[in-house]
Order: C-alpha cells, then structure tokens, then sequence
C-alpha cells in the first residue's frame, strides 16, 4: 500500500488495526485497513504533520480547517469531510502545539 502523506486527512484505531483515511484530489474519500497501532505509528510518524489528538485518532494537522467546541468537547474539522474528529483533554496541549 503506498498514500501519499498530502492526501492522508486521519487515522482512526481500531484494537489492533488502524484505518487511514485519505482523499485524491478531485475523488471522494477512502479508506485502507493497516494491522498495526496508533502507539506503533506515532514514532515513524513523529517527523510528518501527523499528530495524535484522541485516544483512538491520528489526524494530518495540514488538513484541519477549524478546531472549535462542539456540544462540550473540542473537536477538529477537516479539508473535504464533515465528520468532527474529537480531540481529547489529554492530547490538547501537545496537540495544539503543532497547529
């Protein structure tokens, strides 16, 4: 599988699988199925524009259009989807630090 970093909007964790989300200009959004973690990806990772803001979410902070409160939590939105990724208390900080 090889995706290119600019068209990477987020990943999302499930157990020991990770789904990356990503969009080729002009296409709709899709996704790829990788057997791995967000903990294993965050290092190679480190050096890219791809931060950890949840729990369970890794998202391109290229591609964030706003960060704003919804219903109580802060959440981010990004270039060409409207899903609200959450960003949690504990990676807000190091999360904001990068934006």
């Amino acid at each position: 599988m090889s995706i290119q970093l600019s068209d990477i909007l987020y990943l999302v964790s499930m157990d020991n699988y990770v789904e990356i989300y990503y969009q080729i200009e002009g296409e709709q959004v899709r996704k790829e199925l990788l057997r791995n973690s967000l903990k294993n990806l965050e290092e190679p990772l480190q050096q890219l524009p791809i931060r950890r803001c949840h729990r369970s979410y890794m998202i391109n902070t290229s591609k964030v259009t706003i960060i704003k409160r919804l219903e109580k939590k802060q959440v981010a939105m990004l270039k060409g989807i409207q899903e609200p990724i959450p960003i949690s208390k504990t990676y807000h900080s190091h999360f904001e630090s990068f934006l």
